[in-house]
């Protein structure tokens, strides 16, 4: 049976159109979004931090990664997430490894520290954003 050519070039759209939505989709669904709390230090506050959690398939437990981004932030200026940070999050999960990727930028207002523009403390603020997510990570069971 033959089909015609407004036939194919429909299928050949439909099937775009779904490589497209997998290769969207399929990497937020990879990964679990999580909230938790910074360590609170003597002085401050606490802040209410988000993350994504890559957990490996089967029943676990699992060794666990936390990992924090650089002074540009997990997320990228349009919102995606750092496909670096994906894909090393992607490589640890893929190799047994629960791997937390903390943003420690959005529920402080700031986009990026690398030119000075906002003030967050590598030694107090990152330092409380890293014991909060080990924390988090310990708590949980998988």
């Amino acid at each position: 049976m033959q089909t015609s050519v407004p036939s194919r070039l429909n299928l050949y759209v439909a099937s775009l159109v779904l490589a497209i939505v997998v290769a969207v989709v399929s990497p937020l669904l990879a990964s679990e979004r999580v909230n938790f709390p910074s360590a609170l230090r003597q002085a401050g506050s606490v802040v209410q931090l988000s993350g994504y959690l890559y957990r490996p398939d089967g029943p676990g437990p699992f060794p666990a990664i936390v990992m924090l981004h650089g002074c540009s932030g997990l997320m990228t200026r349009s919102g995606q997430m750092s496909s670096n940070a994906r894909f090393w999050a992607e490589h640890l999960r893929d190799h047994g490894y629960v791997a937390l990727l903390v943003d420690s930028f959005t529920a402080r207002g700031i986009d990026e520290v690398c030119t000075g523009r906002h003030n967050l403390s590598g030694g107090r603020d990152r330092a409380d954003d890293a014991r909060g997510s080990v924390h988090f990570v310990r708590q949980r069971v998988d």
